[in-house]
């Protein structure tokens, strides 16, 4: 966050930043081990019939991990979004304030 308040000419909150980004850290370790372990017992495909008939279409299912990962992804990114106020009020430009 520093070297964006220099490069971008911000004066964002540091320590905010840092927390939004443990913050999302912490929460996508967590939902990817809570999701993981949950979908453990998912099967890896589901048989569908077809029209009535014998046939089946199977359709696969993706991996407890390969859920839990995509959770822990999204997580692991998700402050990035999240718009930081800056610190210090702007000039108020109505006012004829510089």
């Amino acid at each position: 966050m520093a070297a964006n308040n220099f490069y971008y000419d911000e004066n964002k909150d540091v320590a905010r930043g840092a927390l939004w980004g443990a913050a999302g850290a912490g929460s996508g370790t967590y939902f990817s081990s809570l999701i993981s372990n949950s979908l453990k017992d998912m099967p890896p495909s589901v048989a569908i019939p077809y029209f009535q008939t014998p046939a089946t279409i199977t359709i696969p299912l993706p991996a407890a991990t390969s859920v839990g990962k995509g959770v822990e992804t999204i997580l692991h990114g998700s402050p990035a979004f999240v718009p930081q106020p800056d610190i210090s009020p702007k000039p108020d430009t109505e006012r004829g304030e510089e």
